[in-house]
Order: structure tokens, then sequence, then C-alpha cells
């Protein structure tokens, strides 16, 4: 069996953390995602797929993601039912696995995303690679 989902949206409201009386962090929001345009060009409404992260990853994407942000998750479908008003409903959410920014600048008040500088090399040259003097003729190819 498959359950597996990827989808990069944007966010759609601002990020609330909440815990449950077990103190698991979780977090709930949609993410809308653009399917484009038709093909006489008139932009096509959004899909806005609900979404739920547990535990430390909820506390990161609280921290670092805020609405309007490009986010994107890796997760599975998940399925349920519940009456409302004497009615059985349907109901079926992401739940995210992980999650990763996109490369994109941030938009809103999420903290800055810390960041390590990588180390820098110097690109040896070719005389530190022990071919310093060799001549055409002294190449085995």
């Amino acid at each position: 069996m498959l359950n597996k989902v990827f989808i990069m949206g944007r966010i759609t409201s601002p990020l609330e953390l909440k815990q449950t009386p077990n103190g698991k962090s979780v977090t709930s929001f949609s993410v809308a995602i653009d399917k484009g345009k038709d093909k006489e060009g008139k932009e096509l409404p959004a899909d806005f797929i609900p979404v739920q992260v547990w535990g430390s990853r909820a506390e990161f994407v609280t921290k670092y993601f805020d609405k309007g942000s490009l986010i994107l998750i890796e997760g599975s479908l998940r399925t349920g039912t519940y009456e409302k008003d004497g009615q059985k409903r349907f109901s079926m959410n992401v739940v995210a696995d992980s999650v990763s920014f996109t490369g994109e600048k941030s938009r809103g008040n999420a903290a800055p995303v810390p960041t390590a500088e990588a180390p820098t090399m110097a690109e040896p040259s070719f005389d530190d690679l022990g071919f310093a003097g060799a001549e055409d003729g002294d190449v085995p190819f």
C-alpha cells in the first residue's frame, strides 16, 4: 500500500501552535495551490488543502512560516467522518511527515531562517594536482 502526497502552495491563514491534553504540539492550516490558467487565459480557482503538522515539525512551521509563505509538504492523506447538525460528514486532510522551504525569500512576519555559511575552499590549481611541468609527450593518453 502507498499513501504519499507532495503539495506546494501558500499558507492561507496565520499559524497557531496548540497543545493536546497530552502536551503534543500541533498546528492546522490550509494550503492554497494555484491551478494556473485555462485555454482562454482565465485564472482557474485555487485548491485549498487542509494540513495538520504534529510535534517538533509543528513548532518548526509556526516559528519559520506565516500566512502567505510558500511551503512544500510531504505527507499522507487521512480521511474521517463526523456528524454535524445531524448529518454525517466526510473529511480529508494531509498529515505532514516533513515540511520544507521552497527557496523563496520570506514574505511575512516569520522569524528569519538560521543559516550557516559554507566553508570556502580555494579551487586547486593544475600545479597543486601534481601535473606541473608535464609536457604533451609525458601524458600517457
